[in-house]
């Protein structure tokens, strides 16, 4: 295994996290309202996303019903694999405003 290529993929997953981080920290009177803003945004476009989620592992299901067996094994998979993401993305956004809740309260 290529530690130095999982490094370098670990750090770029991990960019986005602090970015969002960064942007927070210079804000602390405003800090409320931007998570507040984070957990309306997510909330509004997570819903289509997953409908769109769940159609495409959907069409992807039935298209691999025409394959080999091997074939039919992976497409299953890799649908439910979809499906698994899209579900656990949904509960991310509703347990968001209960998170934010939480940070907010323990920061007084």
């Amino acid at each position: 295994m290529d530690w130095k290529l999982l490094g370098m993929l670990a750090l770029f997953a991990a960019l986005p996290a602090f970015c969002i981080a960064g942007g927070f920290a210079d804000m602390s009177g405003k800090a409320v309202s931007q998570l507040n803003s984070l957990a309306d945004l997510l909330r509004s476009f997570v819903p289509p996303l997953g409908l769109a989620l769940v159609t495409l592992a959907g069409i992807v299901y039935s298209i691999g019903q025409v394959f080999d067996a091997n074939t039919r094994r992976n497409v299953q998979n890799w649908s439910l694999s979809i499906v698994m993401g899209t579900v656990i993305g949904v509960l991310i956004v509703v347990a968001a405003p209960y998170a934010v809740g939480f940070l907010i309260g323990m920061a007084g």
